[in-house]
């Protein structure tokens, strides 16, 4: 696509009319879906080389605490009946059926004045920024706050919901419809191994674990530049006409790519502009 597009830019009087041609179009649709299988096929293999990044957040004395120790199998965190005992982040590594998994639990989310307490929010939302699962645990009577938590959530984490609580009688409030969604007792145990095993298909281990390339959180990083560029490739060449533009994009999603598979350079596209037309012939 670079090659068309910048052999039109640059030797107009050939008259590659790269703005015409539906295969270009074509080939980008089918390079945002190819890009696109792959981002996610990296983000699985990530998952399984560097461990499933779980962050559990919730209303204060909604049963963190508890989960974290139930899964983790002893008591990592103290519990209370006291609302906002936890205070700081609690980092546990588990083991789930050869998942590797980083459990941290975190302070209840809230407002308040208590500068201990407000110290423990902000580390328990800088913690949710690097999270590759928000687990979200509400307790009979949270259900009204979910749609605030699920607004802590950052964009590339995916969320399960976990009604916790399930031996004191669920609220009978509905949730949003489409979530992912577990019923469970922390305290009796109840609903556990089906958490367990969503928590191991959710970290890549299991069906389609097979075909997940080794990827680590830079190619991902990179790959996701990449995806973006694309798209803005494709919207400045199918909306704004704008060769010039769609070519710039394509550089930079060609340049992002080049840190997974080597560099690319302005001499190697010129040698294939060459050997692909019969330029000033």
């Amino acid at each position: 696509m670079r090659l068309h597009i910048e052999a039109a830019i640059d030797f107009p009087e050939e008259e590659i009319d790269f703005l015409a041609d539906p295969v270009l179009l074509r080939q980008s649709g089918e390079l945002i879906e190819s890009v696109s299988c792959l981002l996610t096929d990296a983000r699985r293999g990530q998952r399984l080389t560097d461990g499933l990044h779980v962050v559990l957040i919730g209303k204060p004395n909604a049963g963190k605490s508890s989960l974290m120790n139930a899964l983790a199998g002893r008591a990592r965190a103290i519990v209370t009946e006291i609302a906002g005992t936890t205070r700081d982040t609690l980092i546990e590594d588990i083991d789930l059926e050869g998942a590797s998994i980083t459990l941290v639990d975190t302070a209840g989310i809230r407002d308040s004045t208590d500068p201990i307490e407000q110290e423990g929010v902000r580390r328990a939302r800088a913690e949710l920024a690097r999270a590759d699962l928000a687990l979200i645990v509400l307790a009979p009577g949270d259900e009204p706050a979910l749609a605030a938590l699920l607004d802590e959530a950052p964009a590339t984490a995916s969320v399960l919901v976990v009604r916790n609580k399930m031996d004191l009688g669920l609220d009978a409030t509905p949730l949003l419809r489409g979530l992912d969604t577990i019923e469970i007792s922390a305290r009796t145990g109840a609903g556990l191994d089906d958490l367990r095993r969503r928590l191991c298909q959710l970290s890549g281990v299991g069906e389609g674990s097979e075909g997940s390339c080794s990827a680590r959180a830079r190619h991902v990083d990179a790959l996701e530049r990449v995806a973006a560029c694309l798209a803005q490739a494709e919207a400045r060449f199918r909306f704004d006409r704008a060769g010039e533009l769609a070519a710039e994009e394509l550089r930079l999603a060609q340049k992002a790519l080049s840190e997974i598979t080597g560099d690319y350079t302005a001499d190697d596209l010129l040698g294939a502009i060459f050997s692909s037309f019969c330029i000033g012939k």
